[in-house]
């Protein structure tokens, strides 16, 4: 994936970037994204920047025996939470980790899985109402996704053809000439010279990156790209 963006030489910064609909449905799938499963896949990859205190938190869930926790099921929930966008996420140009639309897990009765209440769980070993441990697997087929798009090329959050503007501080924008400016104004750049444009290459190991500094940074964007030392 192609990222294009203006770099200030003078103080080693991302101004902006601009980028098509694919770029941004990866930053927007940010949201869908629980903190179990951001700990998780980023500290597996970039183990030297941990996240405030939660990296901690994280390990000391992964150490603790299940004889603490109410049910086997607690210790998946917390460190491998499901997604509720998981089948639209599957649809992204870049996947940043793989997680297949969960199955549900239900106690071996007919009557607890035919029921008013539906007694179903993500998670294995979880307890139904009735008292049992639900361990039968079974695979529920979503429906279709209704869309009032007629265009199968469409991207997951935003049209595919759409053009968007991100600023060094993740605010995306509507790309216009005025926009452009508005964000140079402020960012106290007067002088034309001291820009360049440079395009980036972006792969798993750069969104890592970019979430986790999306998190503890104020340019998220010049620490991945410019790889800045502090």
């Amino acid at each position: 994936m192609k990222l294009k963006a203006l770099i200030d030489k003078e103080k080693n910064r991302v101004l902006f970037a601009e980028s098509d609909g694919d770029f941004v449905d990866v930053l927007f799938t940010f949201f869908t994204m629980p903190i179990g499963t951001v700990i998780r896949i980023t500290g597996s990859k970039l183990p030297a920047r941990p996240v405030g205190c939660m990296n901690n938190l994280y390990a000391s869930v992964e150490n603790l025996d299940v004889w603490y926790l109410r049910t086997e099921a607690c210790k998946t929930m917390l460190l491998h939470p499901q997604n509720g966008a998981a089948i639209h996420c599957k649809d992204l140009k870049l996947k940043i980790y793989s997680e297949e639309p969960s199955g549900f897990f239900f106690y071996g009765s007919s009557e607890c899985i035919t029921s008013k209440c539906k007694l179903l769980s993500q998670y294995e070993c979880s307890f139904c109402d009735c008292g049992k441990r639900m361990y039968c697997p079974i695979r529920i087929r979503p429906k279709d996704v209704v869309s009032d798009s007629v265009d199968a090329h469409e991207g997951v959050f935003l049209k595919e053809r759409t053009r968007i503007v991100i600023s060094g501080e993740l605010k995306v924008l509507p790309p216009s000439t005025s926009a452009s400016f508005s964000l140079l104004s402020k960012l106290g750049v007067m002088d034309a010279s001291t820009i360049e444009e440079r395009t980036f290459d972006i792969g798993v190991d750069e969104v890592l990156n970019l979430l986790k500094s999306s998190l503890v940074s104020r340019a998220p964007l010049t620490e991945t790209l410019l790889e800045r030392k502090e």
